[in-house]
């Protein structure tokens, strides 16, 4: 009778005992869920690779973001950046050199057609240009006022031995926006149009500082 007296009293402390095991273990749950969604980035839209046939899930799929949540100000400094390292820098490969400065490469894409006119190099540059000397841009200084970037920048040009030659540059770069300009492509993308419209070079060491 004593025994059966017991019996009880001992299931309610192991029901009890079980309860508080549950309850650790929902709460340990529940913290590591919540720490683990703090980690997670919600991408707002994933789109497939339109150029290929077949979709490879970890290759072909590209994130899309909505062009009004990109900051203008900064897109347009970079291509700016961008416009002036194709410009000004030089590789001594043919294929290269024509995608920057060709008629139909980045520094023409990029540039009005009056500005890419002064600037085209002449008919010989291509066939020549494989046995010149690298130069590379090293953009020092971007100040921004209005449509106009001033840009201090350095070009490093190889002396075929051991050592680089420095030339001190300054350009003032105009830009605007043109519609027919409007590219989001795989090498470059340009979604509002930016186009160069003037550049006026100088001198650093004689530029107004």
């Amino acid at each position: 009778m004593a025994n059966s007296g017991r019996t009880p009293w001992q299931l309610t402390r192991l029901l009890m005992i079980l309860c508080w095991l549950l309850w650790i273990i929902t709460f340990f749950i529940t913290v590591t869920l919540f720490q683990a969604v703090l980690q997670i980035h919600v991408v707002s839209q994933v789109v497939q690779n339109v150029e290929k046939s077949f979709m490879w899930f970890s290759t072909d799929l590209v994130r899309a973001t909505p062009l009004n949540v990109i900051d203008r100000g900064r897109l347009d400094e970079m291509l700016t950046r961008y416009y002036l390292e194709m410009r000004y820098s030089v590789i001594p490969d043919r294929a290269e050199m024509e995608h920057r400065w060709g008629e139909r490469g980045i520094v023409a894409y990029l540039s009005s057609p009056a500005v890419y006119k002064s600037f085209q190099p002449n008919s010989s540059f291509f066939d020549k240009v494989d046995n010149m000397q690298p130069s590379v841009v090293d953009i020092l200084k971007v100040d921004r006022k209005g449509t106009y970037f001033t840009v201090d920048f350095d070009v490093y040009t190889f002396d075929g031995s051991t050592n680089w030659r420095k030339e001190a540059r300054r350009v003032v770069v105009q830009y605007t926006y043109t519609p027919g300009r409007k590219l989001l492509g795989r090498s470059i993308s340009n979604p509002f149009g930016f186009v160069v419209t003037r550049v006026d070079e100088s001198d650093r060491k004689s530029a107004t500082q």
